[in-house]
Order: structure tokens, then sequence, then C-alpha cells
């Protein structure tokens, strides 16, 4: 028997990116599958599913992590510019966006995590083009504030966002 991924699959591709033998294939959020024919049973799917949706040969899953020893993903929020990558990439639903008060077009707003959905699973790193979106460097920790946010925003955003306020 080889490694299975169950209906518990969210379609983060976390086990996808991972697997040396390229054998997991799916569209993001729906259920992936892995061909027995090229798995190498390495176990490296079984280990980095956050959501312990894949079976190992004995038809056992991964004991999951505790929620509050899980890492999670922590926009900066000086240097999110609103575009939403993270939001429409995030398998899990876990960030939202909120509006500036005057603002209704993308961009004049800001992407932010709930802690209490997300499963610290990096989609939102991969996809951010500004580097806003990180995951916590110790699990469990609460998010920085926005004064100590983590990275600051990339050389020239901070002047681009002065011109379009001023």
């Amino acid at each position: 028997m080889f490694y299975e991924i169950t209906s518990a699959c969210a379609g983060c591709a976390m086990c996808a990116k991972r697997c040396p033998a390229d054998a997991i294939t799916g569209e993001r959020r729906a259920q992936h599958h892995i061909d027995p024919s090229r798995c190498k049973e390495c176990g490296t799917c079984w280990r980095m599913c956050p959501r312990s949706a894949v079976l190992d040969p004995a038809g056992r899953r991964r004991p999951g992590k505790p929620q509050r020893e899980m890492p999670r993903a922590v926009i900066d929020p000086a240097g999110c510019a609103g575009c939403c990558n993270c939001l429409l990439n995030c398998p899990f639903d876990a960030i939202g966006f909120k509006r500036r008060r005057f603002g209704r077009l993308l961009g004049l707003g800001r992407c932010f995590v709930d802690p209490a959905l997300c499963r610290g699973c990096t989609a939102c790193v991969s996809t951010c083009p500004t580097g806003a979106a990180g995951v916590t460097a110790e699990p469990g920790a609460a998010a920085p504030a926005a004064a100590e946010a983590a990275p600051a925003a990339p050389p020239g955003t901070a002047a681009k966002t002065r011109r379009r306020a001023g």
C-alpha cells in the first residue's frame, strides 16, 4: 500500500511542492492525488500536510500539532500593497481584506490574517509580491503589532504610498 490523500485535503499543495518524485497532482483548493507508480514512499507528503489529510501505508494519519504550537502567517501592514494575492491563494480562507474608510478599489486597503483559521501552510508567503506576508518564527507566537511588524516595505513602496495619499 502507498500513501493516500484523503478528502480532508484542502488543496494547499504543500505536499505537491515538497514531493521529491513529483508524484502528487491536483488543483489548488481541491483534493490532490498521489500517483502510486511514481511514489517513492519517502513520507514527505505525510509529514508536510498541515491538515493531516495524508494516510501512511499502514492507514494512519500523522498526529496533528496542537493549534497553539503551529506556526502562523503574519502580514506586515506597512508592506502590504493590498493586491490580495495572499487572500486568493489561501486554501484555508484565513486571510481577509480591510478597506480603508475612503477606499473601494483594489489596493486601497490591507490584508490581514485570522489566526484561528491559519494553518501555517505558507501559500501566502509564496504569492506575496512585496514580501509583506511571512510566517511567525516561533510557533504559537502572537502576530507582531503594526509598529514591530515583520520586514519593512520594499524600497520605493513608501514613496509611492505617500504620493497617492498626498
